[in-house]
């Protein structure tokens, strides 16, 4: 640093560090590596939030974004170049827990199912369901029904 009248040597080492430090500070985050760890710690506590209220219909991307206290855009950001969205993981998620019940001839009717698991239409879950899994609900519901009649009984 550049002669300061009134520093000594020792303070003009003190405040070149502190501006160096404060420089770091202010261009790290900037860089991609740091700037995809924290974009992969966003997605993942957004995944956190979709599993605990995949029950809720009224969650998407705009109930995600507020629990975790960021802005929407940042949110969708920190999807962007993931190969996935925020509705899509949230839509995905909600599709493997219905598949899981499908396969439970005890956990209700399809259309029981699709609504314990945030679905508001049952048309809409059906056909989300069959691009997912490349058969209707019912299917599922009918192999795993067959194979539990298949079984022995012990």
């Amino acid at each position: 640093m550049a002669e300061l009248p009134g520093m000594d040597e020792a303070t003009r080492t003190t405040a070149g560090d502190v501006t160096l430090e404060l420089l770091r500070a202010a261009v790290e985050p900037l860089l991609p590596a740091h700037r995809e760890a924290r974009l992969e710690a966003l997605r993942a506590r957004a995944r956190r939030v979709a599993r605990a209220r995949l029950t809720d219909p009224a969650l998407g991307p705009e109930a995600i974004a507020a629990e975790l206290s960021v802005s929407l855009r940042t949110l969708h950001a920190a999807f962007e170049g993931s190969g996935d969205t925020v509705s899509s993981m949230v839509r995905r998620a909600r599709l493997a827990r219905c598949h899981q019940d499908l396969t439970d001839a005890n956990s209700g009717t399809v259309t029981e199912i699709a609504y314990r698991w945030g679905f508001s239409d049952a048309t809409h879950f059906s056909q989300a369901f069959k691009r997912e899994y490349g058969c209707s609900p019912r299917e599922v519901r009918a192999r795993s029904t067959r194979y539990r009649r298949a079984e022995p009984m012990v």
